[in-house]
């Protein structure tokens, strides 16, 4: 999927001060390939196993955090070649120590993917670790990255050794290259850096030509132009390297690059489409995982294709002194049949595979364990909003299901200090009705018809309100079209608690209801349901995997931010989870009979 209509707004955030719209935020609509005007994506209707009764894909997945270098499903080929492999060298990654027998070094899965093995669209994604300039030997050329085999072969002619390949395979390879040499001067390759460095992003393989070659990704340098090189930072010369594949259908992928830890705003990764319908259809994944060269590509192949010289020889990674570190490999499905696998608890640090970030706002999960940390930047519009990496490309069609067992998204959050307005909101969980029309078509000051649901501090109220919609800074407006009720209002102890629990449900087809709690083991406080016919009609399908907004301003009609002092505003996100399904009774309280579903606020 093109992500240009999604991303190439950034940094236009839509925030309280200036009322500047936002491209990841749009309606769906807008985003290139998912549908005409007004008119829902296209989307293959998820069979009736949903809800992780389907064959988990995440269960090959690997961060390699385990005390016992146990790295199943995983092996790492050839035997002759890996001197080493290693999980507790350096906890978190695992360690890959080689030999000098002149052969690439591959991670597989242990047994080869059959594309009807698991419910496509899915992703993999894999990350390095890279050592820094100042912290490599001198003899320090080497390339490593993503690897991945294709067969369209019958699954009956492949092979039983992992070290073969089966007939009618075609493969890539996309690596980012280090080359340290006296013939590699400061100029345009080099973006001009002193020293004698280069690094790049360079694709290899028969797989595609569109994604061969160097990738022309930049990289920063610190220090004097005449002799002073302190650093390199960004794009293939950093410390984390992140590859991404996306098998979109059994003729379509997409492969990626993002090269540094997060840190800062994560608008995505550098992609390009693959077209593999000459082929035929893919019928397996051969291979797919991390590669090291250590063969003689780098000096034979790429040294002479970059114009450099051969002398003196360019020796690849010294088998003494040079390690490799892989930090994880890890799948997960992004399709209607699993949503649920976009869930996300933030326990694993420097792993953000599955968001996008916007806005002025510095987003790690390594200054409070187990949660997403959002700090917005002083200098910003005052907000921030994260998005699923396959938004607008999972759309649950409730007209093609004959069982549909409802819908929740949950989150968890702490918001900044009740010392200035904020608010923290669900941003694009879009609807459409029965014969494809959008409920609402605009961002929310614009055309108010889009369903923001969430909580918002008033601080001349000194009290905590839930919204249907982002009115601002100094208002609370009714939402036009969806406006879901607590009857009683949901009580102060409850919105004013830290962390806050929130709850979305689509009840059916035609039924909404919303929930709130302060602890995970409280009962939600649920909303009235919402009964959709009365507004829109029923809902034919719906986007399940919603961005999510925090805002804060100084209070002001025309603000700027809130500024950096006493400090700067924080966010911390806890969870999200999407799932199929509903947590709460549904006879409880007093109920619409028909339903059974609560219609009051209450103890859920």
């Amino acid at each position: 999927m093109d992500r240009r209509g999604v991303l190439k707004g950034l940094g236009t955030m839509m925030g309280w001060p200036r009322r500047l719209p936002s491209h990841l935020l749009h309606p769906l609509p807008n985003i290139e390939h998912t549908g005409t005007e007004g008119e829902s994506p296209a989307q293959k209707a998820a069979p009736e196993r949903i809800g992780g009764r389907v064959r988990d894909i995440r269960k090959l997945t690997q961060h390699f955090t385990g005390e016992r270098e146990d790295t199943s499903p995983w092996i790492f080929v050839p035997q002759d070649n890996v001197k080493s492999v290693s999980t507790s060298e350096h906890p978190g990654f695992v360690t890959i120590w080689h030999e000098d027998k002149g052969k690439d070094i591959k991670g597989l899965v242990k047994d080869p993917i059959k594309i009807d093995d698991y419910p496509v669209p899915w992703e993999f994604h894999l990350g390095f670790g890279q050592l820094q300039s100042s912290e490599q030997p001198r003899q320090s050329c080497y390339a490593m990255g993503l690897n991945v085999a294709l067969t369209f072969s019958d699954p009956s002619t492949w092979p039983r050794d992992r070290n073969e390949l089966p007939p009618d395979t075609h493969s890539l390879q996309l690596l980012v290259v280090h080359l340290r040499g006296s013939q590699i001067k400061q100029g345009p390759m080099n973006y001009d850096a002193p020293g004698s460095e280069h690094f790049l992003l360079y694709g290899r393989g028969d797989l595609d030509p569109r994604v061969l070659g160097n990738w022309n990704i930049p990289y920063l340098w610190e220090g004097y132009r005449t002799g002073g090189l302190w650093n390199h930072q960004g794009g293939p010369s950093s410390h984390t390297l992140c590859f991404r594949l996306k098998l979109i259908t059994p003729t379509k992928l997409e492969v990626g690059f993002f090269g540094g830890l997060q840190g800062e705003p994560h608008p995505g990764w550098r992609m390009r489409a693959i077209d593999v319908s000459r082929f035929g259809n893919i019928t397996g994944i051969w291979e797919i995982g991390p590669i090291i060269s250590v063969d003689r590509w780098v000096p034979d192949v790429l040294v002479p294709e970059l114009g450099l010289s051969s002398s003196p020889p360019v020796r690849t990674s010294d088998p003494e002194k040079m390690f490799y570190m892989v930090d994880y490999a890890a799948f997960f499905g992004t399709g209607p049949e699993n949503l649920d696998h976009m869930s996300d608890d933030f326990d694993m640090p420097g792993y953000q595979a599955k968001w996008y970030h916007e806005g002025g706002a510095i987003v790690e999960d390594y200054s409070h364990p187990g949660q997403l940390a959002i700090t917005l930047l002083a200098q910003g519009t005052g907000a921030w909003a994260m998005c699923p990496t396959n938004i607008g490309s999972t759309i649950v069609d409730l007209s093609k299901m004959a069982h549909f067992p409802g819908y929740e998204v949950e989150v968890s959050f702490t918001p900044p200090e009740d010392i200035f307005p904020w608010n923290f909101y669900m941003s694009s969980l879009t609807l459409w009705d029965e014969i494809g029309k959008q409920v609402g078509s605009g961002m929310p000051h614009e055309d108010p018809g889009v369903w923001h649901v969430g909580v918002q501090y008033f601080p001349r109220e000194k009290r905590h309100r839930y919204i249907n919609i982002d009115a601002g800074p100094l208002e609370w407006k009714k939402g036009p079209i969806i406006n879901v009720e607590f009857d009683p209002e949901v009580p102060e102890s409850i919105l004013a608690h830290k962390p806050l629990c929130m709850l979305v449900q689509i009840l059916d087809s035609s039924h909404l209801r919303v929930g709130f709690r302060a602890e995970k083991t409280d009962p939600w406080y649920l909303s009235r349901v919402f009964d959709t016919t009365k507004s829109f009609g029923k809902i034919g399908k719906f986007n399940p995997h919603t961005c999510f907004t925090g805002s804060v301003s100084n209070g002001k009609v025309r603000g700027w931010g809130i500024g950096n002092y006493p400090h700067y505003p924080r966010f911390l996100v806890d969870y999200v989870d999407f799932r199929y399904g509903l947590s709460t009774p549904q006879k409880i309280g007093s109920g619409t009979a028909t339903l059974g579903y609560a219609t009051k606020g209450g103890n859920g």
